[in-house]
């Protein structure tokens, strides 16, 4: 920003060109969209006396629509891709859990071989020693 702030006015035109330019070929929309209106803003008592600008400017804005909302459908159809494969997921992980099966058992360790399987093992090796 601070780089624009002292931008002289005719190097303003000739970046304008070139927004408009990186827009038509669709890169760096949101970095374009945001130099483009800190131009503006930034020097829009010179745009306004000088009149040359009015074509490249509705050209500059005419495409800023176009690419931020291709930009926003594109944001739209993977955020709503994402609460799909989000939602797909949550159901894989709760049609495999059945909180009825093991319920009678207290030992969740029991079966795996962990925990308190080798506990018991070792009490009765203790028990058969004595």
């Amino acid at each position: 920003e601070q780089s624009l702030m002292v931008l002289p006015f005719g190097h303003m035109e000739r970046l304008i060109h070139y927004l408009i330019i990186l827009l038509r070929s669709g890169r760096g929309v949101e970095i374009c969209s945001k130099v483009a209106v800190f131009l503006i803003k930034t020097h829009q008592s010179q745009i306004v006396v000088n009149h040359s600008l009015s074509t490249p400017l509705r050209e500059l804005q005419r495409l800023v629509k176009i690419r931020l909302a291709e930009a926003r459908d594109t944001v739209g159809f993977n955020l709503a891709a994402l609460r799909a494969v989000a939602k797909v997921d949550n159901d894989r992980k709760s049609a495999y859990f059945d909180p009825t099966v093991g319920a009678d058992k207290k030992d969740v360790w029991a079966g795996l071989g962990l925990g308190s399987d080798v506990a018991a093992a070792l009490q009765k090796r203790g028990n058969k020693k004595r």
